[in-house]
């Protein structure tokens, strides 16, 4: 076989915190480790991670890169992204050139880096106090409820949410 390229990412990186809605700036470097160069057009996607593995991960942006890249070349790469709503506490960077499969590759499997540090992943927890109600209500009588909404959470509460009142014959939600 005549030598091929491998297109690789290397030092992902991304910002120490972020939250739902941010505009993260995300870094990394494309690199060929073949011994030809990678003459094809290729995509790179940025992804999204809980957990920094490769594989089930949320894709946030593509970019396509369109320059030769010769052996050993390394080319200095970032995108801003729009963070995602997360379920977890931490959020990876996971950038995986050639994610359409382009470029035939020495080695197909090597794609992907994800950075070393986790973004800690800031959410915003709305919660109400004080809540005020008659002890108190007859049947089909007007009555005043009154509460305050206060973030306690570690990020901006984004605008529009939903405040819901439920009846109930006891203190217990549900």
């Amino acid at each position: 076989l005549p030598p091929l390229p491998n297109v690789e990412i290397q030092n992902v990186a991304g910002p120490a915190t972020t939250a739902v809605g941010d505009l993260a700036h995300v870094t990394w470097e494309v690199i060929n480790t073949g011994g030809a160069p990678a003459d094809d057009s290729f995509l790179i996607t940025v992804f999204a991670s809980p957990d920094g593995a490769a594989g089930n991960d949320t894709p946030l942006f593509n970019v396509l890169f369109d320059q030769p890249l010769l052996p050993k070349e390394v080319v200095p790469q970032y995108a801003d992204v729009s963070v995602p709503e997360l379920q977890t506490g931490e959020l990876f960077f996971v950038i995986c050139a050639d994610s359409s499969g382009d470029v035939l590759e020495v080695n197909e499997s090597d794609n992907c880096s994800t950075g070393s540090l986790a973004s800690t992943y800031n959410r915003p927890d709305l919660a109400v106090s004080p809540f005020t109600s008659p002890t108190n209500v007859e049947a089909e009588a007007t009555v005043t409820l009154s509460w305050n909404v206060h973030n306690i959470g570690s990020a901006v509460a984004r605008p529009f949410w939903i405040d819901a009142i439920y009846l109930s014959t006891d203190a217990t939600f549900g």
